[in-house]
């Protein structure tokens, strides 16, 4: 901070006062503080977990209505013949447009469905500004209400959908950098395909990494992972042990239709590996898993006539087996009784149209007491019936269905993508999510803007942290008031110059529980954080009911010096003022010998 020397103090008499006038405030801090403002520390949980439900979040990539009809004529000889046709009580289409076209891509449309908000093509996590991280539901409800998580995949693990629950990255094709972060998570569940993937190396390189993670259960192929389904806790799974077309290893996991069932897991398998892991926390868990290859078949040309066979092929297995899947997901919520099953998509890819399927048999289908090969062999019969036709071999705006299981709210219409979001916010009782935050220091002055969205309008707090060598400093707390809007903004300015690397980010307070902004690091820094010393005044903020925007307020905030370097005790008078304000605040920091806290008080002058 930018101060001047006051005094020198005499050390030994005085040290022991100031020591023992530390340890009351450091009781005071610890006992107290702590707990009111649902800061964790030492893995404490902030929220309490009690009747919290399970989320299993599905998506088929690429999957539209066309392509689930398709498979349920395959597969089960009728039009609506799927789990979710009969198990899913809330049922919808919705658009995915992104923020700048109707037509979206998987990393856009993931970071609508994990985050609520859109934003361009390509981005993981982040806001159309490419500068600020948006904070996913995996994150909130890891970090904020203590829940277990996974992810699973039929793509390369650091593929577009599963990186926008784990990462924050500019461009979806970031890999060791997505990679990077989901693993800085530490999961209790990661599998998926990536085996050959260039990001990863091959079988020996993906053990040394997940064993350099903290993974200890660590599976590369189908025998490894049924191994470690029922006694697993902590489960890192990577497959894709297969030639692709033309002799080149391909990094997703083998279409089912070209599945080598004795190296690769199906989708069905690793979603029951995932829930078993998942359900040995005593924590409710999170849990997103993708039928990515969908997607892929319907990438796929068709141009000749056995390109076109291949395509329905691949396209309509691919939604059986995701399918199939949900099956499993269905089993599990209906046996614990509190958990919620969300079956979605992130767009439709080819433009499938079934036009004529007159000639399939209701009856001829296939049945679980064939073997693998009789059944894919009725179900590639049953498919060269179906009369289908593709728009071409992009993504395209058509609507995709939405199925929900085991809410608890009465309406579950949403109409574009980032609805679904908010739909499982309301459900886990409408928590504050931060919309959108920046902080920017300019020639000594903070400027720093928050833009929070609460739907019960219940956040009743703003606190803004400064965080510095592994130390936490509150410098303002912010009573807020909604007036029957769930979106505020605010903004602040203080002239403040640091002599060291300081880190800011924002708490929303909702009663006693709380959530928190991203650090650099982009997990929650406050679980890093050893000392808390909050010493401050508090300033009440009324939200404009004209414009949702508030005006500019100063707030008194108290900076407490980190630094664990200073060799005499000393006082430093320190200055922050606002320009909407006509007072100064000094602050004096007493700095304590070695021990790298301070005592600060603080006292008013009025400015002339």
């Amino acid at each position: 901070f930018k101060a001047k020397y006051m005094k020198r103090l005499q050390v030994i008499p005085i040290l022991v006062v100031l020591i023992l006038v530390f340890q009351g405030i450091n009781s005071y801090v610890s006992e107290d503080r702590i707990s009111t403002l649902g800061v964790i520390e030492n893995d404490n949980i902030v929220k309490e977990l009690d009747n919290l439900p399970n989320i299993i979040f599905m998506i088929g990539d690429g999957m539209g209505v066309e392509q689930l009809k398709a498979a349920s004529l395959v597969e089960y000889g009728v039009l609506n013949g799927t789990i979710m046709d009969y198990e899913f009580s809330d049922y919808g289409l919705y658009g995915t447009n992104d923020i700048e076209n109707k037509t979206t891509d998987s990393a856009a449309a993931g970071t609508a469905l994990s985050t609520g908000q859109l934003t361009n093509y390509g981005r993981v996590g982040m806001k159309s500004n490419g500068e600020t991280y948006v904070k996913n539901i995996l994150e909130y409800l890891r970090y904020d209400f203590g829940y277990s998580s996974g992810i699973v995949s039929t793509t390369h693990i650091a593929h577009a959908t599963p990186a926008t629950y784990v990462a924050h990255s500019n461009s979806r094709h970031n890999y060791e950098e997505i990679l990077s972060q989901m693993l800085n998570h530490e999961l209790e569940v990661i599998l998926g395909g990536g085996q050959n993937a260039a990001y990863i190396g091959n079988k020996n390189k993906a053990k040394t990494l997940a064993k350099n993670s903290g993974y200890d259960d660590i599976a590369t192929n189908r025998e490894e992972l049924m191994k470690y389904t029922n006694t697993s806790e902590k489960l890192f799974g990577i497959f894709g042990q297969y030639q692709f077309e033309g002799g080149t290893y391909e990094s997703h996991m083998p279409y089912e239709l070209w599945r080598n069932t004795t190296l690769d897991p199906s989708l069905i398998e690793m979603t029951e590996a995932a829930i078993n892991v998942l359900e040995k926390n005593p924590n409710p868990f999170f849990l997103m898993v993708e039928g990515g290859r969908i997607d892929h078949a319907g990438h796929r040309s068709f141009n000749t006539e056995e390109a076109y066979e291949t395509k329905n092929q691949l396209n309509i297995i691919e939604t059986i087996f995701f399918e199939k899947s949900v099956k499993k997901a269905i089993e599990f919520a209906k046996n614990d009784g509190n958990t919620i099953v969300i079956v979605c998509s992130d767009h439709e890819t080819g433009g499938m149209q079934l036009i004529d399927y007159s000639g399939l048999s209701t009856e001829d289908i296939p049945n679980k007491d064939m073997n693998r090969i009789d059944q894919m062999s009725k179900r590639l019969e049953r498919i060269s019936l179906l009369n289908i036709t593709w728009q071409g071999t992009a993504h395209t705006d058509t609507f995709v269905p939405i199925y929900a299981y085991g809410l608890n709210i009465d309406n579950f219409n949403v109409n574009q993508i980032i609805d679904i979001f908010w739909k499982l916010n309301e459900e886990l009782g409408s928590f504050p999510v931060i919309d959108d935050y920046k902080f920017t220091i300019n020639d000594g002055v903070l400027d720093y803007y928050v833009s929070l969205k609460d739907l019960d309008t219940s956040a009743t707090k703003i606190n803004l942290f400064a965080i510095s060598n592994d130390e936490i400093s509150i410098m303002n707390e912010i009573n807020i008031e909604f007036n029957n809007m769930a979106i505020m903004n605010y903004n602040n300015s203080m002239n403040i110059e640091f002599n060291e690397t300081v880190e800011f980010f924002i708490e929303i307070m909702d009663g006693n529980n709380s959530v928190f902004s991203l650090g650099s690091e982009n997990n929650l820094i406050a679980q890093q954080v050893v000392h808390l010393k909050p010493i401050f005044e508090t300033t009440t903020i009324t939200q404009s009911s004209s414009n949702q925007t508030l005006s500019e307020t100063m707030l008194n905030s108290t900076i407490v010096s980190t630094s664990t370097e200073i060799n005499e005790n000393t006082e430093e008078d320190t200055t922050i003022s606002s320009k909407t304000s006509n007072e100064n605040v000094y602050f004096h920091a007493i700095p304590l010998w070695l021990s790298g806290y301070a005592i600060v008080y603080t006292r008013r002058k009025k400015l002339n």
